[in-house]
């Protein structure tokens, strides 16, 4: 009953995410399922439902036929009692009992060569984040070497720009070493905000990356009905003012959902504490964008000078937060990926 690359017959996580485990006869997705032992039939949605009735039908009419021939195509009992001869099961009965254990990773219904993991097992495919982790804290660490220097380059535009504020024009002797010190203090900014530039868009992409991997992380853990699904990781940064609130919301549910104290496969995970942690983070970010909206321009005017003045005084203090958001996203990062290496240790030991 199994083509050349398909997974045998047997149980596994239901592709459709409406029960724990669904029978797969080697051939197609069936409609018996399994939630916690209890055992029945549901079709998957939107599935044909002729070819449904078409496997229903098949099973009816092999369960009159031998018992080896039955026992290819039917639901069987667990390796606990592989011994037992299989029972037929009629249209509309549910199959032999499964054990209530965890199930294994949630996958897509299978296709040619896609293996499946037996309900019980330990997740095995998890994506790779501790080196992303790492990536990303390395360069926060660079971010944050890069900030102090920005904090510094605007503050120094501001002690200039004050300088000439307060400038005697009558004492021109003075004059050209203070247009020096305005070009050096206009250098310094500029090449600060290049590397501060630099660094929050490749702290962005891996984010976004380890991000997404946490997500789909949590799929395989069985974490099911996200507020947000791993498309979100990407996608909430780009929606005008939502991204000012999508982004910390998936962040609270990667933390809750990689909570070891949450059995794989627990629905109740969504109800789990979420971190302050992700909160501050958040708060921090937010502030620390001002280094980007303040500090630009020229300025010839003495109003422009003031003006200039007062956006340099905000990007330093926004340089100052970016070094606290940075310490943050650190802490945050770090934490959800031992708790999710955590989890993945624990589902793998309790199968074991």
């Amino acid at each position: 009953m199994t083509g050349p690359g398909r997974p045998p017959a047997g149980w596994n996580t239901d592709p459709s995410g409406r029960h724990r485990l669904r029978y797969w006869d080697g051939t197609q997705w069936t409609a018996y399922v399994s939630d916690q032992g209890e055992t029945g039939t549901d079709p998957i949605p939107g599935a044909d439902a002729t070819a449904i009735e078409s496997t229903q039908s098949t099973q009816s009419t092999q369960s009159t036929q031998s018992t080896q021939s039955t026992q290819s195509t039917e639901p069987r009992e667990p390796a606990a009692d592989l011994a037992a001869a299989a029972v037929p099961v009629g249209i509309g009965a549910p199959p032999p009992s499964v054990p209530a254990s965890g199930p294994g990773p949630v996958l897509p219904a299978p296709g040619w060569g896609d293996a499946i993991t037996a309900p019980g097992a330990p997740p095995t495919a998890m994506r790779s984040i501790r080196g992303l982790a790492t990536s990303l804290t390395v360069l926060l660490w660079i971010t944050v070497a890069v900030a102090v220097v920005g904090a510094l380059a605007y503050a120094n535009r501001v002690s200039v720009t004050g300088d000439i504020l307060d400038f005697d024009f009558t004492n021109f002797a003075d004059l050209t070493d203070l247009s020096n010190r305005a070009d050096d203090a206009d250098s310094f900014v500029g090449v600060a905000f290049l590397l501060m530039l630099a660094c929050s868009v490749a702290i962005f992409v891996l984010l976004v990356i380890w991000m997404w991997r946490v997500a789909k992380n949590a799929e395989l853990l069985g974490r099911v009905q996200p507020r947000f699904g791993p498309g979100w990781t990407i996608g909430g940064w780009f929606i005008p003012f939502a991204n000012l609130v999508i982004p910390v919301m998936v962040m609270q549910d990667l933390w809750r959902g990689s909570g070891p104290e949450t059995p794989r496969g627990d629905p109740g995970w969504r109800r789990s504490k979420g971190s302050a942690l992700v909160g501050w983070w958040w708060a921090t970010h937010i502030l620390a964008a001002m280094r980007f909206g303040s500090g630009g321009g020229s300025a010839e005017s003495r109003s422009e000078l003031e003006s200039l003045e007062t956006s340099d005084s905000v990007a330093a203090f926004g340089s100052l937060v970016a070094i606290a958001a940075a310490v943050l996203l650190i802490r945050v990062v770090r934490g959800i990926t031992q708790r999710q290496e955590a989890l993945f240790a624990a589902a793998a030991a309790g199968s074991a």
